[in-house]
């Protein structure tokens, strides 16, 4: 049974295709919605093992056995081998995404602050994240008109992106958990942003973000969304992104060769990349490398209920030979946090001692990095097959 949890960024046309293949796939799947309420004011997703799960909300059970009795079979037994794959890739994702948060709620899906304190303490870490961009572009602002810039992960406002927006960039954003549009905290959000830029750069265009005021949403024309994890990313052209930013996100993907297949498959030959991650164990930053001591089986388990909140486990030398062995020229890597010595020399040798721990064969050193900043060029045909390995420096 698949439990679907309605999302304000769904595409109905990709659901309803998707929900078709797992029909025609065997699997069984019930959807639910509220009784008698809009789907903005749903409750929370339910305990599908509670005895009252069912309680305010309209079943409807999908059941593929007279579907597969008509013409179910046959149907599979033509299909091409790619659309079966995509239907086995949908069965999964479709679990994985859609599944009832009955342990954890996604971060971006929390009720939002929206008093003048946590306005104010938003609005100077959008202006941070989006300042360090600027500072990483060659030219800063004066490279943006006309480019084209995806942010992975924008968090609960999307300020630092209309921030280069509002400076000529055309904009898009891709989350597995795109926060919906609160009509408290976003419309006072922008109207601070809007200030805040127009202090900075007297000048700026503020166009986008008067449209996103005016409208109390995010109309394409300003911003184009994009609700699926970077692993999965298919709705973007090849090689037709000229930037691809994030800020301490790329540490919570699980399939991160996908994610990357995925960045060089959009990124234009010569297109930047820019990517703050932490390298730390999110579950208690006091011990930022104990997830290392976790076997993979019980590491999946836990990245998996906590929807990839804790991070993956990925030290900066092995997310470099991966992006490099995707087509990434890691021009530079600047370490932003360090592991306290006195921890890591209380921690090592549990690491060395660990018999279920991949990692228990890491040198200290591989360690001391804990959050850094990447800046990548996306190499060209020619500079990619000559094969020249890079050293980690």
């Amino acid at each position: 049974m698949v439990l679907i949890s309605t999302s304000p960024y769904g595409n109905p046309t990709i659901a309803a295709v998707s929900l078709l293949m797992m029909l025609l796939a065997g699997k069984t799947i019930t959807l639910l919605r509220t009784i008698d309420e809009p789907m903005a004011a749903s409750p929370e997703p339910p305990d599908p093992k509670g005895a009252d799960w069912h309680e305010g909300w309209f079943v409807i059970t999908l059941n593929p056995d007279a579907l597969a009795k008509e013409f179910g079979k046959t149907a599979w037994s033509a299909y091409p081998n790619f659309v079966k794959n995509l239907i086995n890739r949908t069965e999964r994702e479709l679990c994985f995404y859609f599944e009832c948060y009955d342990t954890v709620k996604p971060v971006n899906y929390e009720p939002l602050d929206s008093s003048p304190a946590a306005l104010q303490k938003d609005l100077e870490h959008a202006m941070t994240v989006g300042n360090l961009y600027l500072d990483a572009l060659p030219g800063g602002v004066a490279f943006l008109p006309g480019k084209k810039v995806l942010e992975v992960g924008p968090g609960i406002n999307l300020g630092p992106m209309l921030m280069l927006a509002c400076h000529g960039a055309q904009v898009s954003v891709v989350d597995r958990f795109l926060t919906p549009w609160d009509a408290e905290y976003h419309p006072r959000f922008y109207r601070l942003l809007k200030e805040k830029l127009l202090e900075r750069w007297p000048s700026i265009d503020l166009k986008v973000l008067e449209m996103i005021l005016s409208r109390n949403a995010y109309p394409p024309e300003s911003i184009a969304l994009y609700s699926c994890s970077l692993e999965d990313l298919l709705g973007i052209p090849d090689q037709s992104v000229d930037v691809v930013v994030s800020y301490d996100v790329l540490e919570h993907l699980f399939d991160l060769e996908s994610a990357f297949t995925h960045l060089a498959r959009i990124t234009k030959p010569e297109g930047l990349g820019i990517h703050q991650v932490d390298f730390r164990d999110h579950r208690d930053f006091s011990r930022p490398l104990d997830y290392l001591l976790l076997s993979d089986k019980e590491f999946i388990r836990q990245f998996k209920e906590r929807l990839g909140e804790c991070g993956n486990r990925y030290r900066p030398q092995e997310m470099q030979q991966l992006l490099e062995s995707k087509g990434f020229a890691v021009t530079a890597f600047q370490p932003t946090g360090f592991t306290e010595e006195q921890y890591l020399t209380d921690f090592f040798p549990q690491l060395k001692k660990s018999r279920r721990s991949r990692y228990r064969s890491c040198a200290a050193e591989d360690l001391r990095v804990n959050q850094g900043f990447f800046v990548l060029e996306k190499k060209t045909r020619e500079s990619f097959h000559e094969g020249a390995e890079r050293s980690w420096r």
